[in-house]
């Protein structure tokens, strides 16, 4: 269960299974993926991507069909791709510190590989950049 679960279920949404792709993801699958989430539950009012490039997949599949976000579905993406601002209508994002992510990754496997204990969990946050597609 993710962490916003619970709060989204006390505020009566209904929470789907994840639609998975395999990796890496693709504009195309996550079009398709987003064809099949929307023929389960065609009522469904926001899709958050596991990823932006999965949410421009899903952006992509839109108008295609008919559907507008934030009108009819919105749309979130997260980590905070670039490419992201170069779209029609900015996405939705959660900005993640990937850089820092990998960068503190690198120092504890060095520190792992001298012998001392590390620390196994850091919150690095996340910035939520809003867009017009929700």
């Amino acid at each position: 269960m993710s962490p916003h679960e619970p709060s989204l279920r006390e505020h009566g949404f209904a929470i789907l299974p994840p639609i998975s792709t395999p990796p890496p993801p693709t504009h195309s699958q996550a079009s398709a993926a987003m064809q099949q989430l929307l023929a389960a539950a065609p009522d469904t009012d926001v899709v958050m991507n596991s990823n932006d490039l999965a949410a421009i997949g899903s952006m992509f599949y839109r108008p295609e069909n008919g559907l507008r976000a934030p009108e009819d579905v919105a749309i979130t993406g997260f980590t905070g791709l670039a490419m992201t601002e170069a779209l029609p209508r900015p996405l939705t994002i959660i900005y993640t510190r990937r850089h820092d992510t990998g960068r503190i990754a690198a120092r504890r496997i060095l520190k792992a590989l001298s012998g001392p204990p590390v620390e196994t969990v850091t919150d690095l946050g996340f910035d939520l950049i809003p867009g017009e597609s929700s």
